[in-house]
């Protein structure tokens, strides 16, 4: 860590809605610190997530609460590591250092109760900017914002704010290819009347990457309901399309409505809507997940969570996949898995190798447990990327009767090799401690054609537990998993992020935002998403961060970008933290 970048201890700040969960130690602490922090922005589409799901899509998960009245932290001393040190490193770990560091806070004035939800992050072409798409809390009301920073430094450059009026949510972010224009996708909150609930839209905006000037905004609700949203949107190779997915809600008298999975394909110069597609399932509730196009553009992929009819109050998922032509939306395949009888499913991750031959996908698979207390285990398939013959499937267990939750996954960049990490229930030992903590961030990498394991390795740095919540793959075959460290120990969760080489899996460097002795509190982080820049092989990690209240390295502010950032420094809000590492 540089010295000069103030840093204070933080919390996860994204609360839980749905609390039956992973039978885990880890995801157990997990959940029950972010359901003693929820917020009274409910996410409205709570009934439509798959058991134990709601720690790992946002679309489950409640807003962050908004800041408290403001309250001055008491003076924590240093611990026996060195709190107020620059880079803090622990035995036994190769520590490497950030080259900078943006505690960001929303430069909007605002009166006191504030927050700040990040969802995506984004580099550009050039590899001169990173974009971050965000929800920020102002008063209490959700508003999507994009925020630009200076690839090189972190330094703000540009904020741009849905308008404030109606309340609006982020759950997506994207790049055109040639660098001129951002996406943010999500759902504003419209009311009719006072005497009926709100309707919740797709929307869509489209900004100038040079200066975040608007250029266009679009909502649709196409034969929707009450509750619908975009989940993900993504950009053409020749910058000219956008794809954006969601669900839309069948109106009626449900007592829990259907959803299909609908995907809209905007011209980017407009917004005008050149086609949209309907995937209905089984008439249960359809929740896309995850999206990526092939390398050609001519196909988009999707996958996400099925309902399928089962007895059971409690709904229950498989994963599908679905295969567009982006030339007219028409449905080239979709494919189910459902591994376990009356079980539930849910993909997290998707991708493509770089011939556009192969689909990856991989998550969560039930294979023991109850309906409404599923145990999952990491599932990755493959598919033919043409027909959507299934190619492959391999599962993974660390530990017989616990969970594991496959988060992301990648491809080599030959497309030998696919690579997938998450978090992995295996026990692990803590110093000081006298019990175990459940949980390591494992990572496999998988042959792309035959699915033949490679390698795996887990990764707990200081033996604290941890889980792997993003990844990407650099163009030489550098893996990055994106880290929770401490989610079952003492601590509620630091940021960190290790590499490895690709061919063998061996560690390559890890880096810690400080992590400390395990009897000392760390810093509380989620991490977000991870992207490269293609230049420079930078890694940009965004965590979610909250304020601590009096645990910190340093009393003082986080990096200010105007005044109101001091807000921050007296009152616990959630804000991101936008980490950048040399390759």
């Amino acid at each position: 860590m540089r010295a000069g970048v103030p840093r204070r201890l933080l919390v996860v700040g994204l609360a839980v809605v749905l609390t039956a969960g992973l039978a885990t130690a880890s995801s157990a602490q997990r959940q029950q610190h972010r359901a003693n922090n929820a917020g009274h922005l409910r996410s409205p589409f709570a009934s439509m997530c798959a058991p134990g799901m709601s720690a790992y899509l946002n679309l489950c998960r409640d807003l962050p609460t908004p800041a408290s009245p403001p309250v001055t932290p008491p003076v924590t001393p240093p611990g026996p590591m060195g709190q107020t040190l620059p880079c803090a490193t622990a035995p036994g770990i190769n520590d490497k250092c950030e080259t900078w560091g943006t505690a960001y806070s929303d430069s909007t004035p605002f009166s006191g109760t504030h927050g700040d939800a990040p969802v995506g992050l984004v580099t550009n072409s050039a590899g001169t900017r990173v974009f971050m798409a965000e929800t920020a809390i102002v008063d209490g009301s959700p508003r999507m914002a994009l925020a630009a920073f200076d690839a090189g430094n972190g330094k703000e450059l540009w904020v741009a704010h849905v308008k404030p009026n109606p309340p609006s949510i982020a759950y997506g972010t994207a790049i055109s290819p040639n660098g001129a224009i951002v996406f943010i996708t999500g759902y504003e909150i419209v009311s009719l009347s006072i005497n009926q609930n709100p309707y919740d839209l797709f929307l869509t905006n489209a900004y100038s990457a040079a200066s975040g000037k608007l250029l266009w905004s679009k909502t649709y609700i196409g034969q929707g309901g009450q509750a619908n949203a975009a989940t993900r949107v993504v950009v053409s190779p020749d910058s000219k399309t956008a794809y954006v997915t969601g669900l839309i809600t069948i109106p009626g008298p449900f007592q829990r409505p259907p959803a299909n999975i609908t995907t809209i394909a905007y011209n980017t110069a407009n917004g005008k809507v050149r086609w949209a597609a309907r995937f209905n399932g089984q008439s249960g509730a359809n929740v896309p997940t995850a999206m990526t196009l092939n390398a050609r553009g001519d196909t988009v992929f999707i996958t996400g969570q099925s309902q399928y009819f089962d007895p059971s109050p409690v709904p229950v998922f498989r994963m599908v996949t679905l295969a567009y032509s982006t030339r007219n939306g028409k449905e080239r395949w979709e494919r189910y898995y459902n591994g376990y009888q009356d079980g539930t499913n849910t993909p997290l991750g998707i991708a493509v190798d770089r011939r556009g031959s192969r689909v990856f996908v991989t998550g969560a698979a039930q294979y023991a447990g109850s309906v409404s207390a599923p145990i999952y285990r990491y599932q990755t398939l493959a598919y033919d990327a043409r027909t959507g013959r299934p190619l492959w499937s391999q599962a993974f267990a660390g530990t017989s009767g616990k969970t594991d939750i496959a988060q992301a996954v990648g491809v080599s960049p030959d497309g030998t090799r696919v690579y997938v990490t998450g978090v992995s229930t295996q026990p692990q030992r803590v110093q000081g401690q006298a019990l175990p903590v459940d949980g390591v961030a494992t990572t496999i990498a998988y042959d792309s054609k035959s699915g033949k394991k490679r390698w795996l390795v887990n990764a707990s740095p200081n033996g604290l537990g941890a889980g792997g919540f993003a990844l990407a793959v650099s163009k030489s075959d550098v893996v990055y998993a994106g880290l929770e460290i401490g989610a079952g120990g003492p601590l509620v969760g630091a940021p960190g992020l290790v590499a490895y080489k690709g061919s063998s899996g061996s560690q390559q460097w890890i880096a810690t935002y400080d992590v400390r002795d395990p009897t000392v509190n760390g810093i509380p982080s989620a991490p977000i998403a991870l992207s490269i820049n293609p230049r420079r092989g930078t890694v940009y990690q965004l965590d979610q961060i909250t304020t601590p209240l009096g645990l910190g390295e340093s009393l003082a502010c986080p990096t200010a970008n105007n005044a109101n950032s001091a807000v921050h420094c007296t009152a616990e809000a959630p804000y991101p933290l936008i980490l950048a590492y040399a390759p």
